[in-house]
């Protein structure tokens, strides 16, 4: 049941403190972005799309999103992120 108040985060911030990469698609970025707040600072947060020439808010990087090559990383013993891509 959701906290009407918005003041129970139910455990997301201690969830949180364990995740060291956030990955996001474009279409939340937008999201946060909009809301002007980037709510995941001192994260490496990568974000995939298909778009270019997108400014960051924070300190978050593009990826171009290829399904397979995610799916061949995630076959190794340490998922390996792509190189930024300059907006």
């Amino acid at each position: 049941m959701a906290d009407p108040g918005g003041k129970e985060d139910y455990g997301y911030a201690a969830f949180l403190a364990t995740v060291e990469v956030v990955v996001m698609g474009r279409r939340t970025w937008d999201f946060m972005v909009g809301t002007g707040t980037w709510h995941y600072p001192g994260k490496e947060s990568w974000v995939l799309t298909h778009q270019s020439r997108l400014q960051p808010l924070a300190d978050e990087r593009f990826a171009v999103f290829d399904p397979e090559a995610w799916r061949e990383r995630g076959r190794g013993s340490e998922p390996a992120l792509p190189a930024a891509r300059t907006p």
